[in-house]
């Protein structure tokens, strides 16, 4: 291990050395030619679309999609997913393939894990390999997401619609027992287990609505409760309870507009509440997280019913969302409240739906805490997630989307998203019935090519033809056709082909004017630092003030066996096992010049670990 280590920072050093003579020699063999940055390179920084065009920071983006950074400011296009178990059998109706409305994972005090999903009316268990169901009395709609909690072994589900139900045993599933209440409990939003209490907040109570409700079970129990153990935070104030969430030794409440620290006093009192933020509040109720920063700082992340993001850590609130505004400003207002959340250590994952008129979660946004940048990503459209440990023992990211299926998203060295095939389109019809009996009518795309892989869950992208830009998703196949969830809008044809799985990845860079907007320039190369990505190809596409894109440069990422003293001037390569430089020969002209870095083929990736420009200056005119 210790001479792999030192190999690395060998390999990165004489890597370093040669960028720097690169640079040298290309100062020696023009005069005139400015290098910028002047010292150092550019890394990659998240968005900004929020600052104006040429103030924005240097390394920034003006766009981004399907990409990550790492704590070293390295850009990475996103890997794919891939289905956890089998799609889950499922109907309603002529809803033939639900919405997952709940994702969980919990563990026992045995030692014993299990990961659960909500689709339609039922709760499932993950059985090793596929989806068991446990449970079958929920109402549903896709909008009916639940929270949990677990407690005494015991896990705790409310969506806000039904009574609140528990599962014991691992594999039991019952309606939490709340009779000792004199008022029927019919609704809970929000549930914790605070301090040995199982807290239901946000209630109707024989028959009437009581939104600001804080209740508590006797201590160490979840089905006991007196009648006089509650408190109404607030009450007709206009607000109601959207959330809760525990920070070191406080329950955090958060209201539409403020929120509120519980602490336990014992006695008499048993709860004391007081309001600690004023103005601010949650609207979505899965949107809550906590998060550790690099500092040591922790703290509480949620979406406000402005449309921004915000930390707080128990005295002090910030938004983190300020450089996406514009962003944020695009969701759709009514649907705030059904954004879906979760954190895997260094991301704060929360997914919303973009566009005024789109009817489900469409959009994720990425929060990379460690370093305090924002990415995006397309084509995870997810109305559940939850983090979990899976089979393997490892910290894993689940979400369900809206056609019963469950992902786990981001799978190292996975390059597509679940399956990646380029085909064409021999015929589309409306006849295919599942072999279950659930499903009738469907569509069917008959294929070119005979089908040899598996593409359940795979987003299918027509590229080319008739209907070209419309998706689905697909739910099932035979050997000579794929099935998907619902009809085109326009009914591709032998015209069309199509892709399966392909992850659009792309990074456009700030407006930069290289110190000088007034001069006219001439961009003549980049050296681009990468990984070696065997048989991956980098369009890097140039837009010059503020006009519409001029030219595409194609840039293999494949070092070709360069070595490290042998790169050829040009379109040369300096690599090796590790990284490769690249010098991308440019002739943009203008006083603006930005970048995109770009590939959206299947089977390939990129690693990007900084860039920087050589330029020629003309005279002020």
């Amino acid at each position: 291990m210790k001479k792999l280590i030192r190999s690395k920072m060998k390999s990165t050093a004489i890597l370093m050395i040669a960028f720097i003579l690169i640079l040298l020699s290309s100062s020696f063999a023009a005069d005139k030619s400015v290098a910028y940055p002047s010292e150092g390179i550019l890394v990659f920084r998240g968005l900004d679309d929020t600052s104006s065009p040429t103030n924005v920071q240097d390394s920034r983006a003006s766009a981004i999609q399907n990409v990550k950074l790492t704590r070293s400011l390295k850009l990475q296009k996103r890997f794919g997913y891939q289905t956890v178990n089998n799609r889950i059998n499922q109907q309603r109706g002529t809803d033939y393939f639900p919405a997952v409305t709940g994702l969980y994972y919990t563990k026992l005090s045995t030692g014993t894990e299990h990961r659960y999903a909500v689709c339609a009316n039922k709760v499932y268990y993950d059985n090793s390999g596929a989806w068991v169901e446990i449970g079958n009395v929920i109402t549903y709609d896709q909008d009916y997401q639940f929270t949990w909690a677990t407690a005494l072994d015991t896990t705790i589900l409310t969506n806000d619609v039904n009574v609140s139900y528990k599962i014991t045993n691992g594999i039991t599933f019952g309606a939490l027992d709340v009779s000792d209440l004199s008022d029927t409990l019919t609704k809970v939003k929000s549930i914790a287990w605070f301090k040995n209490y199982l807290i239901l907040a946000n209630t109707v109570e024989a028959g009437t609505e009581r939104p600001t409700r804080f209740r508590w079970s006797d201590v160490g129990t979840i089905e006991t409760y007196q009648d006089d153990n509650f408190i109404d935070i607030a009450a007709l104030g206009g607000q109601e309870i959207n959330g809760m969430a525990q920070l070191y030794d406080n329950l955090y409440v958060f209201m539409t507009d403020s929120i509120w620290k519980v602490s336990l006093v014992g006695g008499d009192e048993i709860f004391v509440v007081s309001k600690v933020v004023d103005n601010v509040g949650c609207i979505a109720k899965n949107s809550i997280q906590s998060i550790n920063l690099l500092n040591q700082r922790k703290g509480l992340v949620f979406l406000s019913k402005d449309k921004r993001v915000y930390f707080f850590d128990g005295t002090s609130l910030g938004e983190i969302s300020i450089l996406i505004s514009n962003t944020l400003s695009s969701l759709n207002l009514t649907r705030l409240q059904y954004a879906v959340s979760a954190q895997d250590g260094s991301d704060y994952f929360l997914c919303v739906t973009d566009g005024a008129n789109a009817t489900s979660n469409n959009l994720l946004l990425d929060f990379q805490y460690e370093i305090g940048e924002w990415t995006k990503h397309i084509q995870i459209d997810a109305n559940a997630m939850a983090k979990v440990v899976d089979s393997d023992s490892d910290t894993r990211i689940y979400f369900g989307n809206y056609a019963s299926l469950v992902y786990d998203y981001d799978v190292d060295d996975l390059y597509n998203d679940v399956v990646g095939v380029e085909d064409g389109i021999s015929a589309v019809g409306l006849t295919y019935d599942l072999a279950d009996g659930t499903a009738t009518d469907l569509t069917i795309i008959v294929t070119d090519t005979a089908i040899d892989y598996v593409a359940t869950g795979a987003t299918i992208t027509i590229t080319s033809g008739t209907g070209n830009g419309q998706e689905k998703v697909v739910i099932d196949q035979v050997s000579t056709g794929l099935i998907v969830d619902s009809a085109f809008t326009t009914t591709p044809d032998s015209s069309s082909l199509f892709s399966l799985g392909s992850i659009d990845a792309s990074y456009t860079t700030k407006w930069y004017d290289l110190g000088e907007p007034a001069r006219r320039k001439q961009i003549s190369e980049m050296f681009l630092w990468a990984d070696d990505s065997s048989g991956t190809t980098l369009d890097i596409t140039a837009t010059l003030d503020f006009n519409s894109p001029l030219s595409v440069v194609e840039v293999s990422l494949q070092a070709a066996g360069g070595l490290w003293d042998v790169g050829l001037w040009g379109d040369a390569v300096w690599g090796g096992a590790e990284a490769l430089f690249k010098r991308v020969k440019l002739t943009d002209q203008g006083r603006l010049f930005k970048y995109k870095f770009s590939n959206s083929e299947i089977d390939q990736t990129f690693s990007l670990f900084g860039y920087k420009f050589i330029h020629w200056n003309y005279d002020l005119k």
